[in-house]
C-alpha cells in the first residue's frame, strides 16, 4: 500500500499527470453537467425538444462558423512564450474586438438567408440573440492564456469549469422559465460576459487600444496563416455535417443527430481534445530533449488506444438502454447513430491529439491537407447517404471519412515526429525543472511507437 502511495505521489508531481488530470476533470465535470442539462431540457420541452434543440444548435453553429472563418490563431502563437504575449497583447486585443463586431454584423446580414435555408422561421429570434455573443467574446483579455503558458492547469480548469457551470445553470433556468431552448442562448451570453469580467480581474497587465500597433498585424498573420487555414478546415470537418443534416433532415432531425453526437464525443473526441490541450505546452517545454519527447509521445499514444478499446465495448452494448432511460422511448431512433459515432469519435480522438506534433514540426499544412480530404469525403457521403438512409446514413458518412483519411494522417504524424527529432537541437533551452519532472514520469519502458 505504501509503495502504491509513493507511486501515486511521484506521478502527481509530473506536469503531464497533473495537466491531464485537471483538464480531464474540467472537461468531464462540465460535459456531464451539459449532458444532464440536455436530458432535462429534452424532458422539459417534450415533443418540441428535437426541433428547438436543433434551432439552438444551428444558432451556435452559425456563430462558430463565422468565428472560424475570421479567426486569427493568435492564442496559439502567444502560448509559445511570455515575450510574445507581452509584445502582441494590445494588438491582439484590438484585433479581437474588431473581429467580434465583424462576426456579429455578418450574422445579422445572413439571418434571412439562414432562416430560408433551413426553412425554420422560429430560428430568427435565436440568431438575433446569438449575434451578441461574438461582440462580447471580442473583449476577453488575451492574457487569459497565461494559465496554459505557465502550465497552471489547476487554475485553468477551475476557471473553465466555473464559466461552464454559470452558462449551464443560467441556461437551464431560463429554458424552464421560457419553456424554450432560447433560454440556453441567454445562458451562453451570461457565461461569456462573466469570462470578460474575470479575464480582467484575474490577469494583468491589461491590454489597451492606445498601444495598438498596425505594424504587428502582418507579423502575426505570417506566424498564424497555416494555423488559421487549418482551423477552418478542421471546423468544417467537425461541423459541416450539422449544416447538411439540418438541410436534408430538418431542425428536428438535426436535434436528434446533435444529441447523439454530443453523447458520443463526450466519451471519445473530448479525450483527444484533453490530450491535445494538455500536451501542446508540455511538448513545447521538452522539445529539445529527444528521448523525453519520443517516450512521452509513445506513452500517450498507447494509453489512448487502450482507453478507447476499453470504453467502446460497454458504450456500444449499453447505448439503447441508456437512451431509453435518459431521454425516453421516443429517442431510441438515435441508438444506431450513437453506436456508429462512438466508433468514429474514438478514431477522431486519436487524430485530434496529434495536432501539437504538427504545430511543433511546422507541418500544420499536412494536417490541413488530410482534413481537407476528410471533409470532401464527408460532404459527398452525407449528400449521398442522408437523403436515402436518414440519420444512420449521415453517421456512416462520418465514419467512412475518418477511416479513409486515418492512414494518411498517421504517416504525416510519423514524418513530423522525425522532423522534430532531427531539429531538436535548434529549439530554445527548456526549463530544467520541468524536464526533470517529466523524465521521471516517463522513465518506465513503454511499447515503442516505431
Amino acid at each position: 500500500m505504501l509503495q502504491i502511495a509513493k507511486l501515486a505521489k511521484k506521478s502527481w508531481q509530473s506536469p503531464v499527470a497533473r495537466g491531464i488530470s485537471f483538464i480531464s476533470a474540467m472537461r468531464y465535470s462540465t460535459k456531464a453537467f451539459s449532458l444532464l442539462r440536455l436530458i432535462i431540457v429534452a424532458r422539459l420541452l417534450g415533443n418540441q425538444a428535437p426541433e428547438q434543440l436543433g434551432m439552438f444548435g444551428i444558432a451556435l453553429l452559425i456563430i462558430a462558423i463565422t468565428e472560424v472563418f475570421t479567426q486569427t490563431g493568435i492564442n496559439i502563437i502567444l502560448i509559445k512564450s511570455s515575450d510574445k504575449l507581452k509584445k502582441y497583447l494590445d494588438t491582439a486585443w484590438g484585433i479581437s474586438i474588431v473581429r467580434g463586431f465583424i462576426i456579429s454584423g455578418l450574422i445579422w446580414l445572413l439571418i434571412p438567408w439562414i432562416v430560408n435555408f433551413y426553412r425554420a422561421p422560429g430560428l430568427q429570434v435565436y440568431l438575433h440573440w446569438a449575434a451578441i455573443i461574438p461582440i462580447l467574446r471580442g473583449f476577453i483579455n488575451p492574457g487569459i492564456i497565461s494559465y496554459q503558458q505557465n502550465l497552471q492547469f489547476g487554475r485553468e480548469s477551475l476557471l473553465r469549469t466555473s464559466l461552464q457551470l454559470i452558462d449551464g445553470l443560467v441556461g437551464l433556468i431560463f429554458a424552464w422559465i421560457l419553456g424554450s431552448a432560447l433560454g440556453l442562448i441567454w445562458g451562453v451570453i451570461l457565461g461569456v460576459l462573466t469570462e470578460v469580467i474575470l479575464s480582467f480581474y484575474l490577469f494583468k497587465p491589461w491590454p489597451s487600444l492606445t498601444r495598438f500597433k498596425f505594424s504587428l498585424i502582418w507579423p502575426l498573420f505570417k506566424e498564424t496563416k497555416f494555423v488559421i487555414v487549418n482551423g477552418m478546415v478542421v471546423y468544417l470537418n467537425e461541423n459541416l455535417d450539422d449544416i447538411l443534416v439540418g438541410r436534408f433532415l430538418g431542425t428536428a432531425g438535426l436535434g436528434y443527430y446533435q444529441t447523439a453526437y454530443k453523447l458520443a464525443s463526450a466519451a471519445t473526441i473530448e479525450v483527444g481534445s484533453t490530450v491535445r490541450d494538455t500536451l501542446y505546452p508540455i511538448y513545447a517545454k521538452i522539445i529539445d530533449k529527444q528521448n523525453s519527447f519520443k517516450k512521452l509521445e509513445s506513452q500517450v499514444q498507447w494509453r489512448q488506444i487502450i482507453f478507447y478499446a476499453v470504453i467502446l465495448g460497454p458504450g456500444l452494448l449499453l447505448a439503447k438502454p441508456f437512451i431509453e432511460l435518459a431521454f425516453g422511448a421516443s429517442w431510441l431512433i438515435i441508438t444506431p447513430v450513437l453506436q456508429i459515432l462512438l466508433i468514429s469519435g474514438a478514431l477522431r480522438g486519436l487524430m485530434v491529439a496529434w495536432f501539437p506534433i504538427f504545430i511543433l514540426a511546422d507541418q500544420v499544412k499536412q494536417n490541413f491537407y488530410n482534413n481537407s480530404l476528410s471533409t470532401i469525403i464527408m460532404i459527398v457521403g452525407i449528400v449521398w447517404l442522408a437523403p436515402r438512409y436518414g440519420l444512420v446514413g449521415a453517421a456512416w458518412a462520418i465514419l467512412i471519412s475518418v477511416i479513409l483519411v486515418l492512414p494518411f494522417l498517421w504517416i504525416a504524424k510519423k514524418r513530423s515526429i522525425k522532423i522534430i527529432l532531427e531539429k531538436s537541437g535548434s529549439f530554445p533551452n527548456p526549463q530544467a525543472l520541468i524536464i526533470k519532472s517529466i523524465n521521471k514520469d516517463i522513465a518506465s519502458p513503454t511499447p515503442a511507437s516505431n
